[in-house]
């Protein structure tokens, strides 16, 4: 549309629009738009993988560690193709966490998008009666032998979207004591409608067939869809730009957060500041005039500008998220500056051309701090040539550094060349 033209969208808002008009795409100049998830999930999969822009600035094939599709490939979706098969695959990760992800109440809104969104869709319902999406702490009837089948067909689906998306526990037994269960109401009967809704879920459970929208209902529908897909977006986001694969590190519950190792994973809030963090640290090192922060540089940035308030930077560093974030703030590793008492003034780390002299290094690096337990003990595994899997199952901090075998033998595979970095800069 033309409003839309001359609005400068970002990937997620662009997205939205792009929902919102498949969702009013009429068959054959027909008033009824045909609604079938599975078909739409197909759609917006291949708009995300032929749109480069969208591929790249919304899924973030390269913070997943996928391959992208060459320039020039061109995309079928009647047709297998090995060079999509990444982008593909990058696509169902970003739909599956973001517009399927379980969406939480606020203090102040006893609804969320998923809500509008079926709200919107329902009352589009073609032959249906008058729909209300409301809470009530009154017992409420559930009379459906009058109903349509269409209507019982979205009873159906909402009476099993409740077995998934029951959102944040806090927040929902609040609004459920002051306001009670929201309901989804068509004329004497109603169904209740899971407090965590996702945008996908409320797809999922909408009527089949919809009536076609024109002029403001049209514009309604998209603006609810900008905002609410740019909203989802937000945690996955956070963590693309924190150079994070979000599926590894995405957290969706919060109140998870004092049962789990603190900053295994990052919620939402955490992400947020996780930003200021690593952004803080590499303004320390600009204003110094260096291309990296170092290790100094991160322990300042932390005191002004803590993830947690909670820990201390020794403890951050030595997390999942601090190990993460401090080697990966740009794709490089971090310059690490050596303290002049550290080592005797014409002494020389030895390069580790052999067993002994690495684990002579190890042992330095670990009595200087510049290299933790959890790393001197898989190095030395890897020397002596050990298996991991027996390491990983039988050392608790291990465990606790990398909950994910996979993880560690990823993170073992960067480390000869880590310490190598460390050794290299100490001895120039």
């Amino acid at each position: 549309m033309e409003y839309l033209s001359k609005k400068r969208l970002k990937p997620a808002e662009r997205l939205g629009a792009h929902l919102a008009f498949l969702l009013n795409t009429q068959n054959s100049g027909s008033p009824v738009v045909k609604l079938s998830p599975w078909a739409l999930e197909r759609q917006l999969i291949e708009t995300l993988v032929s749109n480069r822009a969208l591929l790249f600035g919304l899924v973030g094939v390269n913070e997943l560690g996928l391959s992208p599709p060459p320039p020039t490939a061109r995309y079928r979706r009647d047709r297998v193709d090995t060079q999509f098969q990444d982008a593909e695959r990058g696509a169902e990760l970003w739909l599956g966490a973001v517009l399927d992800r379980v969406l939480h109440l606020t203090k102040s809104d006893p609804v969320q998008n998923g809500h509008r969104l079926l709200s919107n869709l329902a009352r589009r319902g073609v032959g249906w009666p008058t729909v209300e999406l409301s809470r009530s702490t009154e017992a409420t009837s559930s009379d459906e032998n009058e109903l349509d089948r269409s209507v019982r067909g979205v009873f159906d689906r909402l009476g099993r979207q409740m077995e998934t998306d029951q959102g944040r526990p806090q927040l929902s037994a609040k609004a459920r004591k002051d306001q009670g269960p929201l309901w989804f109401r068509v004329q004497a009967a109603a169904t209740e409608v899971p407090d965590g809704l996702s945008l996908w879920g409320a797809i999922r459970c909408a009527p089949s067939e919809l009536t076609a929208l024109e002029n403001d209902a049209e514009l309604e529908l998209i603006h609810l869809l900008i905002r609410a897909v740019h909203s989802a977006n937000k945690h996955w986001e956070r963590l693309k730009d924190l150079n994070l694969s979000p599926v590894d590190w995405i957290s969706m519950e919060d109140w998870e957060e004092e049962q789990a190792q603190p900053l295994a994973r990052l919620t939402i809030n955490q992400a947020g500041e996780a930003c200021k963090f690593r952004n803080e640290a590499i303004a320390l090192a600009a204003a110094a005039g260096r291309e990296a922060p170092t290790m100094e540089d991160f322990e300042e940035a932390w005191s002004r500008k803590p993830i947690l308030k909670t820990i201390d930077f020794e403890f951050f560093k030595e997390t999942p998220v601090g190990r993460a974030l401090i080697t990966n703030w740009s794709r490089d590793q971090i310059a690490t500056l050596p303290d002049p008492d550290m080592l005797d003034a014409e002494a020389e780390l030895p390069a580790p051309s052999s067993t002994e002299d690495a684990v002579s290094v190890l042992e330095i690096l670990e009595q200087k701090s510049l290299l933790s337990a959890v790393d001197v003990r898989i190095f030395r595994a890897v020397l002596a040539q050990e298996e991991l899997a027996s390491l990983h199952a039988h050392d608790a901090e291990v465990q606790s550094a990398f909950p994910d075998f996979s993880d560690m033998v990823e993170h073992s595979e960067n480390l000869a060349e880590r310490i190598a970095e460390i050794v290299l800069r100490l001895n120039e």
